[in-house]
């Protein structure tokens, strides 16, 4: 049985906010706002790229969004639903989780009709580290499982 210190249980909790938090920063707001949830110095992996620091994650969300409003069907309607979060403690401020991301979007306004299952489902990797204001992911990667084409 996994058992947590208090010190652990209250800062999984926070945690598990922070994540769900990104979830949900992402699904409606398409990262644009990101910025409040990452460390200063943090790594992200996107699209296979590491973006280093704030700043680039910042520039990466924005430069998403131009490319998706300049495409001919827009930005799509998203959602992405976390599972198995599972963490690993270490040193004092930081902690680390694993977690599976299953990702639905569709080019159309909900309610989506007809949708088949998820475009892609990811192993996900994050590390979070204390800084002023509470818990910050420090670092983010996936590896995707399973991935179709946006319908």
């Amino acid at each position: 049985m996994v058992q947590f210190t208090p010190e652990q249980s209250r800062s999984a909790v926070e945690i598990t906010q922070l994540v769900n938090l990104w979830a949900n920063e992402l699904d409606l707001n398409d990262g644009l706002s990101i910025a409040p949830l990452i460390a200063q110095d943090c790594v992200y992996v996107v699209r296979a790229e590491p973006r280093r620091g704030r700043d680039a994650v910042v520039q990466f969300y924005q430069q998403r969004m131009a490319e998706l409003q300049a495409s001919p069907s827009g930005p799509p309607f998203q959602r992405h639903i976390i599972s198995n979060l599972v963490f690993q403690f270490g040193d004092a401020g930081v902690v680390g989780a694993t977690f599976l991301l299953t990702y639905y979007a569709a080019f159309q306004a909900p309610p989506v009709a007809g949708f088949a299952g998820p475009v892609a489902v990811a192993d996900c990797r994050m590390q979070f580290c204390l800084e002023e204001g509470g818990w910050k992911i420090a670092e983010f990667s996936s590896v995707q499982n399973f991935h179709r084409p946006i319908s």
